[in-house]
């Protein structure tokens, strides 16, 4: 194997920055579209609680579920906490 040289290894994780902003950005902005096309169309999570998911489609069509879900328990938790005042 080759070794890179320190410029290389900087700009290599430079790269990593700007596309791990890309995909922070993308959830952020629930542009789903943008957030698939980030990824390869094989593209394989493993998450502790959740099943595998194999394709960088299916990725997206579970994270659009979890941010439904995470945008309806704060609503939630908005309202029991304005019972409250």
């Amino acid at each position: 194997m080759e070794e890179i040289s320190g410029l290389e290894r900087l700009l290599a994780l430079e790269d990593i920055k700007m596309l791990k902003a890309r995909r922070d950005r993308a959830v952020d902005t629930k542009d789903w579209g943008m957030l698939e096309a980030l990824h390869a169309p094989d593209h394989t999570s493993y998450n502790d609680d959740y099943p595998q998911w194999t394709t960088a489609a299916e990725m997206i069509a579970n994270d659009r579920c979890s941010a439904r879900l995470c945008v309806g328990e704060y609503l939630l938790d908005a309202l029991r906490f304005s019972d409250r005042i």
